[in-house]
């Protein structure tokens, strides 16, 4: 009698597919978070270009800034709970609203400082609203743990390119200027807000969101969450890298009037490093699967620092140009992983208001961390504040893996 191999049990593991994405779901979210952070971006720089229009004292351009954090910092654990009920495409439709409420308030009135102040206040609140729900929704768009790596290197891919192209937005329209036209700039931002209306009433999945009523209703509490191993380090992590990519772009002119590096030289360095981190995200997917959740976050902090102990050091520019591709790659997969990393380690019930969290977090460091380095700017130079986020980077690098490298990877 010839033997025949038996039927597979029903509850053997079958192999992941990383092409289990809902693509139609994610090409709209991607499409609306590219163009949400056009608009972010955008009115980001318009607006600290339109307070020194009417003559605002500099301090008041970091009040107008910190405002856009005033709300998330508040509300973001009540955000993130709703969307874990499974709210996420309202959160996203709501969001958008916001975004248009904020480009009328900035085009359609005076735009002085109580108007600027309110409607970057609106506007941290949508872009918070927003952030989230496209985060869920790109979860809600994979089939399993592999698929969603897949998906969240398209959506990095997209924010990365929404966020380089608002400030060309501004460039483009501004011209050889010293002030661009803000009214006219906060036009062309209601219209794509508007625009990304549209598209936000386009999203729908085919797939029913990860909601809590799954776990009987039981959301896991805040402190709860905070103690899960792993999850501060990751949310130190998270803001680190986050605040890496500001200051490189905000002290990196200092740096160059110091050492006498012209402006093209120094403009070609950040786009350098903007295209850098972009091509890293196309890749994210193959390397994560290749290298593993850790190794891979570990390693991309450590090319980041070293990249950082670079830019410190002064080097000559064909060494700093190696310095800034090496960054924008380094800290473009560290960036991505931030995300990947938290919804990998968090209950399904508690990914969204991890996420909001992360967000708020990264909004208080961009907000402080200016700040800081700023002190330090005085004391050291520009390079010593590279120095200090070479040791920050490289310190919750050592973190991550103490702390995630002896568990086995989700």
């Amino acid at each position: 009698m010839q033997d025949t191999a038996p039927p597979p049990r029903p509850d053997t593991p079958q192999p992941l597919d990383h092409h289990d994405v809902d693509f139609r779901l994610l090409w709209f979210v991607c499409a609306h978070a590219m163009l949400a952070q056009i608009v972010y971006s955008m009115l980001r720089v318009t607006i600290s270009y339109r307070a020194v229009e009417i003559g605002l004292p500099s301090i008041w351009v970091g009040i107008i800034a910190g405002a856009s954090a005033v709300l998330p910092m508040l509300l973001a654990v009540k955000v993130g709970r709703y969307v874990d009920r499974g709210h996420d495409l309202i959160t996203a439709k709501s969001g958008a609203y916001l975004m248009v409420a904020s480009c009328i308030g900035l085009r359609f009135s005076p735009a002085l400082a109580v108007e600027l102040i309110a409607s970057t206040v609106v506007l941290g609140m949508g872009h918070l609203l927003l952030m989230v729900s496209h985060q869920m929704l790109v979860i809600r768009s994979a089939g399993n743990d592999l698929s969603r790596e897949t998906a969240f290197g398209h959506y990095m891919v997209a924010t990365a390119f929404g966020q380089g192209a608002g400030p060309l937005f501004v460039a483009w329209l501004g011209g050889a200027q010293r002030i661009p036209p803000t009214r006219l700039l906060f036009a062309v931002a209601f219209l794509l807000a508007t625009f990304g209306l549209f598209l936000a009433s386009q999203l729908r999945s085919s797939r029913q969101p990860t909601a809590s009523k799954s776990a009987g209703g039981t959301l896991t509490s805040l402190p709860d969450l905070l103690r899960t191993r792993g999850v501060p380090t990751l949310m130190i992590a998270s803001i680190i890298t986050v605040a890496t990519q500001d200051l490189l772009v905000i002290y990196l002119p200092l740096l160059g009037t110091e050492r006498e590096i012209d402006v093209a030289h120094i403009g070609t360095l950040l786009m350098l490093r903007s295209a850098a981190a972009v091509v890293s995200r196309l890749f994210y997917p193959p390397m994560i699967r290749a290298v593993g959740r850790v190794p891979l976050t570990v390693g991309t902090m450590v090319a980041a620092a070293a990249s950082m102990a670079i830019v410190a050091t002064p080097v000559p520019l064909p060494v700093l140009y190696a310095a800034m591709i090496m960054a924008g790659f380094g800290l473009g997969i560290a960036a991505t992983l931030s995300i990947s990393n938290m919804v990998d380690i968090v209950p399904p019930n508690a990914r969204a208001v991890s996420l909001s969290l992360r967000i708020t977090g990264n909004r208080v460091g961009q907000v402080s961390f200016p700040v800081l380095a700023g002190l330090a700017a005085a004391a050291t130079g520009a390079g010593g504040i590279f120095g200090i986020l070479a040791i920050g980077l490289v310190a919750s690098a050592a973190s991550v893996h103490i702390v995630r490298g002896t568990h086995k990877e989700g």
